[in-house]
């Protein structure tokens, strides 16, 4: 056995114990007995053979070999050697994942129905879930196009800027103007100001001397006040008041027939009587101013007989 050959045998099984050492430490035992399943991926994004096969983040196999099959669409079967102490049941999901963030990929089995066990090259189901590249992509297109809309509405408006300067000009003399106007209304609303300012002045003024006048008034109002708290009101009440209940009862007494007043008031022939008296006074008036002889003739000169008598 030449030398060369020492060397070479050396680091054949260098490199196989370094491998295997390797893979080891990846949790891939390759003196285990394996199972061997199939999953379909539409795309792999990187899976190689040796990638690890995964529960629960505890390595259960490795990605024994990956082959195109080109038909109706491209698939791409992948075998999986696990472990014959895993049990698997119909329906378990093959994940395809990140393994670390520099895009290494691994497959993470999700177990079902493990009460239906799996045989020797049955299918999993596949399903591939995005990295984290992936996601940041998917969120990243939304914002590219809104960017692209903006850039796209921003030249709009320059193109239209550029056909308007001639507005732009008359819209900044506009607005000279405007300014040298407000300028000059500045200058009218500060002497009004001034003046009103004058007149707010004179009216504190005459504010202070009517608050002089209503002082006095004031003054006068409790003087007034006073005066008419010294009035007996409660005495000249109770006056009031018995006045008020004579004149109660003696209008009682007129409805009762009671007293004169009341029988004239109520009483027919009181009136009558008096209606006689007051006729035959007048009768005896009118006589006495026909005939006075009649009533002196007693207290001197008889009465002259009428002729014929």
């Amino acid at each position: 056995m030449n030398k060369e050959f020492k060397v070479g045998l050396l680091a054949v099984v260098s490199i196989a114990v370094f491998y295997i050492g390797f893979n080891y430490l990846k949790g891939i035992n390759f003196f285990s007995p394996t199972t061997a399943y199939y999953v379909a991926y539409d795309k792999v994004g990187g899976l190689i053979v040796s990638n690890p096969v995964m529960i629960d983040g505890f390595t259960v196999g490795k990605v024994g070999d990956i082959k195109l099959v080109q038909g109706d669409s491209n698939l791409i079967w992948v075998r999986l050697e696990v472990s014959n102490d895993v049990a698997m049941g119909k329906g378990t999901v093959a994940h395809l994942v990140n393994n670390d963030a520099f895009g290494s990929k691994a497959i993470v089995l999700e177990v079902f129905n493990r009460n239906t066990p799996l045989l020797y090259g049955d299918t999993l189901v596949g399903e591939i879930e995005k990295g984290l590249l992936d996601e940041l992509a998917d969120r990243t297109v939304p914002i590219t196009d809104n960017i692209q809309v903006t850039i796209r509405r921003i030249n709009t408006i320059l193109d239209n800027l550029s056909g308007s300067s001639e507005q732009i000009k008359n819209i900044i003399g506009n607005v000279d103007t405007t300014m040298h106007q407000l300028k000059i209304t500045e200058i009218k609303i500060n002497r009004n100001l001034d003046q009103t300012l004058s007149n707010l002045n004179k009216a504190l003024v005459t504010y202070d001397s009517l608050g002089a006048s209503l002082t006095g008034l004031a003054e006068s109002t409790g003087a007034l006040t006073d005066s008419l708290q010294q009035i007996e009101f409660q005495k000249t009440l109770d006056e009031t008041n018995a006045l008020l209940q004579e004149t109660k009862g003696l209008m009682a007494d007129i409805r009762t027939n009671e007293g004169t007043l009341g029988k004239l008031m109520t009483d027919d022939s009181l009136y009558h009587n008096l209606n006689s008296m007051i006729s035959s006074f007048d009768t005896l008036a009118t006589h006495l101013n026909d005939n006075p002889r009649h009533f002196f003739a007693p207290f001197g000169k008889k009465a002259k007989k009428k002729k014929g008598n």
